[in-house]
């Protein structure tokens, strides 16, 4: 959902006939369920974590437990870092009857829509997101050490 705008658009997944060349991914938005040790025992959480730097690694989580269904939505403000309204597997613009449906269920219908400006960090993650070789800058950010990673 853009929620500037209040639009909003499917996602394709692999879920979909027709579309097995569109990623299938977790949402930005998860619950990890750790046992009391776990979560209290700072080595054992760190165990835990320490292999999951965003949603997308979510599924490698050994207990990783997908519901059925789609039912979510997710909103895109402008400082996202990686979700943008505008992206490569954005399917279909819902109708106004049809969004408006949707945001009656959510209880969103009467927000008002957000309005800010976007971050120049945020500016340059849009950009080097969007370069066709991503996913080596991507590998090479995340073997630089902790404190200089910045963006």
């Amino acid at each position: 959902m853009n929620l500037f705008t209040k639009e909003i658009a499917e996602y394709l997944g692999t879920e979909r006939p027709n579309t097995k060349e569109y990623p299938d991914t977790t949402p930005p938005f998860y619950t990890m369920i750790f046992t009391r040790d776990e979560f209290l025992d700072p080595q054992k959480h760190y165990e835990a974590v320490k292999n999951i730097r965003s949603h997308e690694d979510v599924r490698d989580y050994p207990q990783f437990e997908e519901q059925p269904g789609r039912g979510f939505i997710v909103g895109c403000h402008g400082n996202n870092i990686s979700t943008a309204f505008n992206h490569p597997f954005k399917g279909r613009t819902l109708g106004k009857e049809e969004a408006e449906s949707v945001m009656i269920k959510a209880g969103i219908l009467y927000a008002k829509p957000l309005v800010y400006k976007v971050s120049t960090r945020v500016r340059v993650r849009i950009f080097l997101n969007r370069l066709p070789f991503r996913k080596l800058l991507k590998k090479a950010y995340y073997s630089l050490p902790v404190s200089f990673r910045k963006l």
